[in-house]
């Protein structure tokens, strides 16, 4: 049964990598036409990927259910953080936020083609984890976008959890927030590390559930003290696993 199970697998793998291979090419075709004619390309490009992420989930057999959609519907900009399980979680969020947003990406990621594309087009931010001069111009730049009224999707566990345990929380995240004064919305995603594992490229369906908490408004401080930060990622982390146990 093992063996029948790994040959299944190794054969719906390859029939879902063609077709992201596939939806890839569509979208950035499809998609470098339809912002010559917009204004604000970012947003137009993002909402565009939406309905194609669905579609690939759909052939994929990837179901996902959301609890508290309404906690995103606010006119003001927020920081959406979240735990993090997969390669998939960015998929799923951009799937289902219903706004436009932006979230940091490693930088080499813009070396790979269409996806690197994307990134750019979208204007995420990229970070160079290994420079930390420009790691810290990379959250300042945020952080002013922030004020400015960008939205945001961070996960401050900063890698992949194995397993639907939540790690500790670095810090960045909650200074760029008390800094910012934005709203903070949290939320817990699980099921994604089953249908693409840490350190794997192995797909399989499955099901997926996004759990959206209440906006928490923040008090912006131009310069928070570090018990302020850790007071502040305590709260949020205990927010999210609220969410997971609800």
């Amino acid at each position: 049964m093992k063996f029948i199970k790994n040959i299944l697998e190794i054969l719906f793998t390859i029939y879902a990598w063609l077709f992201v291979i596939l939806a890839f090419l569509i979208h950035f075709i499809f998609a470098s036409i339809i912002i010559l004619f917009f204004k604000h390309k970012a947003e137009i490009h993002q909402k565009i990927s939406a309905p194609i992420i669905k579609l690939g989930f759909l052939i994929c057999g990837i179901r996902v259910h959301v609890q508290g959609l309404e906690n995103l519907t606010t006119k003001k900009n927020i920081l959406i953080l979240s735990n993090h399980q997969s390669l998939l979680d960015i998929l799923v969020y951009s799937m289902i936020i219903p706004r436009y947003f932006s979230f940091i990406a490693k930088k080499e990621l813009a070396k790979v083609p269409i996806i690197g594309w994307d990134l750019k087009v979208q204007k995420h931010i990229l970070i160079d984890r290994k420079n930390p001069r420009k790691a810290l111009a990379a959250l300042n730049e945020v952080k002013n976008l922030l004020t400015q009224g960008r939205s945001f999707l961070m996960f401050p566990e900063g890698t992949r959890s194995a397993d639907s345990e939540i790690e500790n929380f670095k810090s960045g995240a909650f200074k760029l927030a008390l800094e910012s004064g934005v709203t903070i919305v949290p939320c817990y995603i699980n099921g994604t590390n089953q249908i693409i594992r840490k350190k794997s490229l192995w797909i399989w369906p499955g099901k997926v559930i996004v759990k959206i908490g209440k906006p928490l408004k923040i008090d912006k401080i131009d310069r928070p003290q570090k018990t302020k930060i850790l007071e502040l990622n305590e709260q949020v982390k205990n927010l999210i696993i609220a969410e997971k146990e609800r």
